[in-house]
């Protein structure tokens, strides 16, 4: 196949990121502890979902970018309270690889990749 070895931007790769941070959220919004035996799959699915996402990141992380990740991304904390010894500037830019970073393993991963989240 033509372009197949073609590397992929880190903007894309970010992109895929926020769409499966999104889809991580939605589903972590949608956790309802009374379940009907209807949606018990679909929560089952849910909660893999989630799994895999929290044990992605945990893998393709050194422990400082696993922290940032924890604390600003997905538990949303302003940048200040995360990184006290980083500027703002560099804060942001070692977001912006973590998110480039993890992008490419929800890609990659296999056999079942987390991205699109629409087809896990």
């Amino acid at each position: 196949m033509p372009g197949k070895n073609k590397p992929i931007c880190k903007c894309v790769l970010r992109s895929i990121f926020r769409r499966c941070l999104s889809h991580y959220r939605a589903m972590a919004d949608q956790h309802n502890p009374q379940l009907k035996r209807k949606v018990l799959m679909w929560h089952f699915r849910s909660l893999d979902y989630r799994a895999d996402f929290w044990l992605t990141a945990r893998r393709s992380l050194a422990p400082h970018e696993f922290s940032i990740f924890r604390r600003h991304l997905v538990a949303g904390e302003p940048w200040f309270r995360c990184c006290r010894r980083v500027d703002r500037g560099n804060f942001y830019h070692a977001v912006y690889r973590i998110e480039a970073k993890l992008g490419r393993a929800f890609k990659e991963t296999q056999p079942y990749a987390l991205y699109p989240p629409g087809r896990y």
